[in-house]
C-alpha cells in the first residue's frame, strides 16, 4: 500500500513528469502494490492519465474527499482479506493547501466532514481493521484522530521525519515510512479474537548503499533520463582546490629538497598567498560557471 504523494513531484506534470508518474506506476505493479492513497501532489497529474496507469498497473486508487461535480472522483475505500483478516483501507487527501494551489477542475472537501459521513457506511461492513492512508501531516493528524476512535490505524505519505516508533492518539496508532521514497515500512500488528490490536510494531528499512539495485530498473531509469537529459554538464576546476594542490605539491617538493630548487623545478620560496594570486589572475570568474553542449 501507499499513502499518496508518490508520483507526481519537482519534475511537473508535463512530458517527463507524467513519464516518471507511469514508470513509477509500473514499478508498483511489479512489486505488488494494490491500494495507493491519492496524495495532493498526486492530483497536479491530469486525473484521466493518474485514473488509466493506475489501471493498467492493477493499482486501486482511493480518496474520499475529492469531488467532481458533487461526485467523488476516486473510491473512498476498498476491502482487502489479507490473510483472513478483512481490512477497510480509506484515503484522504489533504485540503490544507488548497488556497495555495491553482484552481482545478475539482474539489477537495474537509476530511473531518468526510470521514465522519464514512463511519455508518463502514460499520455496515464489518471489517475487523479500518486503516486510513493520507498525507496529511502528522501534527494535523493526531489531533484530527482524536474524534475518530473507530480508526485504528493511520499511515501517513512520508512527509517531515520518519515515526521509527507508532503514535498513539485517541486510540488511533500512527505510523509512518522512511519519508522520499528512500525505504520501504514494514507494519506488524497482531490482533485479538474480537480484533482489537494487541501489539503493533512499524520496522522502516532504508534503502542504503549496502541494498543491492535491481539491475533491470536501474537500466529503464538510465533510459528514462537521457530521454529527457541529453544534454552533458561541463564544469570548470574549481580554483581553490587547484590552489590546495598546488600548495600541496610545493610542500611535497620543499620537504624532499629543503633547498629552493629540486631537479631543475623551483619551489614557491616567496611565500605567496595560492588563492590571493588565482584571484589576481582572474580566475575567481570559473568559479561555479557550467557550460552546456
Amino acid at each position: 500500500m501507499d499513502s499518496g504523494n508518490s508520483f507526481a513531484g519537482l519534475y511537473g506534470v508535463g512530458d517527463e513528469g507524467k513519464a516518471r508518474a507511469a514508470f513509477l506506476m509500473k514499478q508498483y505493479g511489479k512489486m505488488g502494490y494494490k491500494v495507493v492513497a491519492v496524495g495532493i501532489r498526486d492530483l497536479d497529474l491530469p486525473l484521466d492519465f493518474l485514473k488509466k496507469e493506475a489501471a493498467k498497473n492493477g493499482l486501486l486508487l482511493i480518496g474520499a474527499n475529492v469531488y467532481k461535480d458533487l461526485k467523488r472522483i476516486f473510491r473512498p475505500y476498498v476491502i482487502e482479506n489479507v490473510g483472513g483478516v478483512k481490512i477497510a483501507f480509506i484515503g484522504i487527501v489533504d485540503n490544507s493547501t488548497n488556497r495555495y494551489r491553482p484552481k482545478k477542475d475539482f474539489v477537495i472537501e474537509d476530511p473531518n466532514m468526510e470521514l465522519k459521513e464514512l463511519k455508518d457506511e463502514l460499520a455496515k461492513e464489518r471489517p475487523d481493521l479500518v486503516v486510513l492512508l493520507t498525507d496529511i501531516p502528522a501534527v494535523t493528524l493526531k489531533k484530527m484522530v482524536m474524534d475518530l476512535d473507530w480508526i485504528e490505524v493511520a499511515i501517513l505519505s512520508g512527509r517531515g521525519s520518519a515515526l521509527r516508533n507508532p503514535l498513539e492518539a485517541g486510540g488511533t496508532h500512527i505510523l509512518s515510512p522512511v519519508p522520499k521514497g528512500k525505504g520501504i515500512g514494514l507494519a506488524k500488528i497482531e490482533l485479538s479474537k474480537k480484533g482489537d490490536i494487541v501489539n503493533i510494531s512499524n520496522n522502516l528499512i532504508f534503502l542504503k548503499k549496502n541494498v543491492p539495485e535491481d539491475k533491470g530498473v536501474a537500466k529503464e531509469v538510465k533510459m528514462l533520463v537521457s530521454t529527457f537529459h541529453k544534454k552533458k554538464i561541463h564544469t570548470t576546476k574549481n580554483p581553490f582546490l587547484r590552489a590546495l594542490e598546488e600548495a600541496r605539491k610545493r610542500r611535497q617538493r620543499a620537504h624532499a629538497a629543503p633547498n629552493t630548487e629540486t631537479k631543475g623545478v623551483a619551489t614557491n620560496a616567496t611565500g605567496t598567498n595560492p588563492f590571493l594570486e588565482i584571484f589576481k589572475k582572474g580566475a575567481s570568474k570559473e568559479a561555479g560557471t557550467a557550460t552546456s553542449n
